[in-house]
């Protein structure tokens, strides 16, 4: 055998070798098909994942991925092909954030069957692209195809389109958010989770599979409310981020020290910091996969109480009321008792010392919308209290009036009534510091009222962001109406707290 026929045979022989691997192994296909891609550490641990969950190791897979990553490429336009080469009976579903994307996908699936690599490594596995009239039952459009002389189907829709049809065995979603804006939408929050409840669930079956493929948005998006549901211990989660926060990555094993790059020959060191610095919060949730994280947080860790002796003298105890008009904020009360402390602050506006109050939250009750319950209950509430409520502090606004006028009638306590004008935001946000520092919580707050605590402790520093505002407004009411202007004075009968 001369050279050029040996040379001939080793480069068959080595084609052989990849067309077996790509085969076998989804990381080993990613270069076969595509020929231009340019497989990282964290692409082959990405492939790894989907072909485990392929073979049935994992039935619910999560993973994280900073954007302009990959992502998309492996498990949208990829991974269908390999899937279906390996079991073209496979019936699959693909989901994004809208039907022209998902479009997309289903045409660069059909791009990668179409090629002669494809063929040749999948010989029995094609599709009916020409329309030929001895496949007419099988069909191909830009959103839906049938695996020729199969059962296996690939089907791509947006979020709110209807799935009808035969039952899906792999259901694959893909960014079921378009941006931060629709992300930080409760209304829209909420109509994702309700589809995928109400029309992507209902296709599935007990050998049906879900990968979900995201770039976190905000910590109650679809992978949050998973997380967050009786399910979340069925789902395996891939989360990696963008500056490495543990050597190696854990149980990645990628190699990386903390503080270094994913990706640095296209999103630098110096690049993400810029991200990060111009918004931290969307810098966590978007490249880090953690908007739970404390730095998008309004709030920090609060103090909190055993012995209210700890926070000086008692003064007065008191209520604040929040009475919901309708739609999702809730009807909330909060009790507290204030204290004044035995050293005094230097107020920067008034220009002289004043005293330093606390208010030691005692009570808490929330229920959604201004409803017969509330109305029972905030009487109830209020008359336990020892030391007795001596003032409740109501909104007028809208409902308030009727809501605080109907109460009035069934505690001890005076009820006083005021218009709030300014901006709830602008309240909000402002006084943060001054809520952090001088509301205080009882030590076990989060066993005893755990709805305050994931109200206040998940309230995120991007308004628009919040599903809800009536916790963190009452504990705003509390500051400004208690706290803010240093009086430890009692109540007046008539005027709330009385003049010194």
């Amino acid at each position: 055998m001369d050279d050029r026929t040996q040379t001939i045979e080793q480069i068959k022989l080595l084609r052989e070798l990849q067309r077996r691997k790509a085969r076998e192994h989804f990381r080993d296909y990613l270069p076969y098909i595509n020929k231009n891609y340019k497989t990282k550490w964290f692409h082959a641990v990405m492939a790894d994942w989907c072909q485990r969950f392929y073979e049935g190791e994992v039935d619910k897979l999560i993973i994280t991925l900073p954007p302009q990553h990959g992502k998309s490429e492996i498990s949208s336009r990829i991974f269908p092909s390999w899937v279906f080469g390996k079991d073209p009976d496979t019936q699959l579903v693909l989901v994004s954030y809208a039907a022209d994307l998902a479009k997309g996908f289903c045409l660069a699936v059909q791009r990668y069957m179409g090629t002669d690599e494809y063929k040749r490594l999948f010989p029995d596995t094609f599709l009916n692209t020409e329309r030929l009239a001895k496949y007419r039952n099988y069909l191909c459009s830009s959103e839906y195809f049938d695996i020729v002389g199969h059962r296996g189907f690939m089907k791509t829709v947006g979020v709110s389109g209807g799935l009808t049809g035969n039952p899906v065995r792999v259901a694959i979603i893909d960014d079921p958010f378009k941006d931060s804006e629709e992300a930080n939408s409760p209304v829209q929050r909420e109509k994702v989770w309700d589809w995928y409840n109400n029309v992507l669930s209902t296709r599935l079956h007990n050998d049906s599979r879900q990968l979900m493929v995201m770039t976190r948005w905000h910590e109650d998006d679809l992978v949050g409310r998973i997380l967050n549901s009786k399910d979340s211990a069925n789902w395996t989660v891939i989360n990696i981020p963008a500056i490495c926060e543990k050597d190696d990555d854990g149980d990645l094993h990628s190699g990386r020290k903390v503080g270094e790059a994913l990706w640095p020959e296209e999103h630098s060191l110096e690049n993400l910091y810029v991200k990060m610095n111009n918004d931290p919060h969307g810098f966590n949730c978007l490249y880090q996969g953690n908007p739970g994280s404390k730095e998008g947080r309004l709030y920090h860790d609060f103090k909190t109480y055993i012995d209210k002796k700890e926070y000086g003298t008692y003064v007065r105890s008191g209520a604040y009321l929040d009475v919901a008009d309708s739609g999702t904020d809730d009807t909330t009360l909060i009790t507290y008792d204030i204290y004044r402390a035995p050293t005094t602050v230097y107020n920067e506006q008034t220009k002289r010392f004043e005293p330093l109050l606390f208010a030691l939250v005692t009570d808490f009750e929330s229920n959604p919308a201004n409803t017969d319950v509330m109305r029972a209950r905030v009487p109830m509430v209020i008359n336990r209290q020892t030391p007795a409520v001596q003032n409740l502090w109501c909104e007028s606004n809208s409902a308030g009036r009727t809501f605080g006028s109907d109460v009035s009638k069934k505690i001890r306590a005076h009820v006083s009534m005021f218009y709030q004008s300014a901006n709830k935001e602008s309240r909000i946000i402002t006084n943060a510091p001054f809520v952090n520092e001088q509301i205080i919580m009882p030590f076990d707050w989060q066993t005893r009222h755990p709805a305050l605590y994931q109200k206040v402790t998940h309230y995120l520093s991007v308004f628009k962001a919040n599903a809800h505002d009536d916790v963190p407004d009452v504990l705003t009411g509390i500051y400004e109406k208690e706290l803010s202007l240093a009086n430890d004075a009692t109540y007046s009968h008539r005027r709330g707290l009385r003049r010194k």
